[in-house]
C-alpha cells in the first residue's frame, strides 16, 4: 500500500469513527472497509495498473464520508471531503478529478 492510500485510510477511519451517526447501520466504517476490499479485488481482476488502483482505492475510502454531514446529498459532501484532503496532500488536479 502506498503512502497516499495509507494516509487516506487513517484519515477516513478516524473521521468515520469520530463523526458518523450510530443511527446509520449500513453506512459504517465496516461497510467502507468492505467496499475498499471489493474495489481492490475488482481492480485487480480487471488488470488495472497501480495508478488506477490508487484512484480506485482512494475513491472507495471517501465514497460515503459525506454521511457525517447529511444523508441527502452525501455524495457531493463526500467529494468535497476528498478534495479538501487531497488538496492538503498536494495531489494534482487530474488525480483529484479522477477520484
Amino acid at each position: 500500500m502506498n503512502d497516499l492510500v495509507k494516509s487516506v485510510e487513517d484519515y477516513v477511519s478516524t473521521l468515520l469513527k469520530e463523526n458518523l451517526s450510530v443511527d446509520l447501520d449500513f453506512h459504517s466504517l465496516t461497510h467502507t472497509l468492505e467496499v475498499v476490499e471489493a474495489a481492490l479485488e475488482i481492480g485487480q481482476l480487471c488488470n488495472l495498473d497501480d495508478s488506477e488502483i490508487e484512484i480506485l482505492l482512494v475513491s472507495a475510502w471517501f465514497h460515503d464520508c459525506g454521511y457525517i454531514y447529511t444523508y441527502v446529498g452525501h455524495e457531493e459532501q463526500s467529494k468535497q471531503i476528498a478534495k479538501s484532503f487531497l488538496d492538503k496532500y498536494n495531489a494534482n488536479t487530474e488525480f483529484i478529478n479522477s477520484v
